[in-house]
């Protein structure tokens, strides 16, 4: 309660030291130079990728990028009451480790990569279950899984393209 009447009584103090007296001081009405404020784009910076690591970062979205629409398909299908094959290949990726920078690009594809491994796990400990179709609460995770990679790797190529 202290504190609160304490700001109360300088904001007060503030407000009347400021005044509205438009004189200098010898009763003549000073005039006010007004100037152009500057303006601030308030427009997100287009985050740079260093040269270096762009080719890498590159090939892992491209490697991520098919991964992520095999595995999205099969939840999909699934989803929609299909049988899936668990004899089908599925696409390799790199483990979220192998993106490690602290580059926008290099976080969204560990968050996608993240995302991918559930969505694989899922898939692969349902084809060693004998079951003919998974319950809806593990495709709904799964494809919950594929769609947020999904997500990350749109943030990423709209990074990658700027």
């Amino acid at each position: 309660m202290k504190r609160l009447l304490t700001l109360i009584m300088f904001c007060v103090l503030v407000i009347s030291a400021c005044g509205d007296d438009d004189s200098d001081g010898d009763g003549a009405t000073a005039t006010r130079n007004v100037t152009a404020v500057p303006t601030v784009s308030l427009a997100p910076a287009t985050p740079t990728i260093p040269p270096d690591i762009r080719p890498t970062l590159e090939t892992g979205f491209d490697e991520l990028q098919t991964a992520q629409e095999t595995i999205a398909g099969i939840w999909s299908s699934l989803q929609s009451g299909e049988e899936v094959s668990c004899a089908d290949e599925l696409p390799e990726f790199g483990l979220p480790q192998a993106y490690q920078g602290d580059d926008a690009v290099s976080v969204l594809l560990f968050s996608a990569a993240a995302h991918l491994d559930t969505a694989y796990r899922l898939w692969e400990a349902e084809c060693q279950n004998p079951r003919s179709q998974p319950p809806a609460e593990i495709i709904d995770q799964g494809l919950r899984e594929a769609l947020s990679a999904g997500d990350d790797l749109k943030d990423a190529e709209a990074i990658l393209e700027g």
